[in-house]
């Protein structure tokens, strides 16, 4: 195995690690109680399982399909597409730069918008959950 696949391996591991742990403590920030929050967990890890459902067809035969390709640049399936893609090999030399740029970018955008979320979450804290106020607090008008 190439140093080089090792190495983007962890870069896509910590950058994909980033974004959904970002996504599910915004969960957390969002959903009043643990059942809720347990239920909407699929939805956050759906974008994770994506990839898994084409590995068979799409990325053992055509790797570099626009299909692959795709999955692998967008920022919420790249930490698991990029990986199958690049383990089979003849990737070009850009699109592991690209997807790494966007889910950087991502979870960077998504850990500001969580910390707003915990923001308003903690000014208001003891009332009920109203998604009015809860986006009027989000946008600093409270």
């Amino acid at each position: 195995m190439p140093a080089s696949f090792l190495a983007w391996g962890l870069v896509f591991f910590i950058l994909g690690y980033a974004v959904y742990a970002s996504l599910m403590a915004g969960l957390g920030a969002l959903a009043p109680n643990l059942r809720e929050a347990s239920q909407a967990t699929f939805v956050v890890m759906l974008p994770l399982m994506i990839p898994l459902f084409f590995s068979s067809t799409v990325f053992a035969q055509e790797p570099n399909g626009m299909i692959a390709t795709a999955l692998s640049i967008f920022p919420l399936t790249a930490p698991v597409a990029m990986m199958a893609r690049l383990s089979s090999g003849g990737v070009d030399w850009w699109q592991p730069w690209l997807a790494a740029l966007l889910l950087a970018g991502t979870a960077a955008l998504i850990v500001r918008a969580v910390a707003g979320m915990f923001r308003a979450q903690s000014l208001l804290a003891g009332q009920g959950f109203s998604a009015k106020v809860f986006f009027r607090a989000l946008a600093g008008k409270m």
